[in-house]
């Protein structure tokens, strides 16, 4: 793999992760909101919070760490590059 293609991929690792954890995070909020809601009318005290999901709790820091060794072998071969003696 070339550089560009090492600074590519953990671009895309970036972004993907970012835009994972966005939604996620989105989609617990307007849960957690419609149950504030639902027990408000509802007169319950008694609320079942919702966990957030395992898999995107693992999946996004495995995300930015593929992202990190790509970015690190983008440098290390961009300075392998500069270093040889012509």
């Amino acid at each position: 793999m070339d550089r560009k293609l090492c600074f590519g991929l953990g671009t895309i690792l970036i972004i993907t992760s970012v835009f994972l954890y966005v939604i996620e995070i989105g989609v617990y909020y307007f849960s957690w909101v419609n149950q504030m809601i639902a027990s408000y009318y509802m007169g319950s005290s008694l609320i079942n919070h919702q966990q957030l999901n395992p898999v995107i709790i693992i999946f996004i820091p495995a995300l930015l760490l593929m992202s990190i060794i790509f970015y690190t072998l983008g440098y290390t071969k961009n300075n392998r590059e500069n270093s040889k003696v012509y």
